[in-house]
């Protein structure tokens, strides 16, 4: 099964953006990638933002970044399951340390885009 994994992304404090979460689900040779403002929990509802792909090592790696963009530390991993992928939303299983369920993630037409992220109970 593929892998996933929500790395908590802390940034320098002269930095313009926030301290956020990355999720990040494998798909083949790159990882799909959002920004979350908090960390995933069940039944909460989150506005993300869609990211560039990022490389497959994140799925392992915990700490500093290249260029002074700060560190990051794993919060949650595991594997997931994808049930449903339209153009309107994508829904997988996670079944991560800490975190089981279904996760539904709402597709953007423009990278940058806020899109709704929900996970419910398995």
């Amino acid at each position: 099964m593929p892998r996933f994994v929500i790395l908590h992304h802390k940034l320098p404090p002269e930095s313009s953006r926030m301290s956020h979460w990355d999720l990040m689900l494998e798909c083949g040779d790159h990882l799909a990638t959002w920004e979350l403002p908090e960390p995933l929990r069940v039944g909460i509802r989150l506005d993300i933002v869609p990211l560039a792909n990022h490389r497959l090592e994140y799925l392992d790696y915990e700490g500093p970044l290249t260029e002074q963009r700060g560190t990051v530390s794993r919060y949650e991993w595991g594997s997931y399951k994808t049930v449903f992928d339209d153009a309107l939303q994508v829904v997988v299983v996670l079944h991560g340390q800490l975190l089981e369920g279904r996760l539904t993630i709402g597709k953007a037409n423009e990278r940058g885009r806020v899109v709704p992220l929900r996970l419910d109970p398995a």
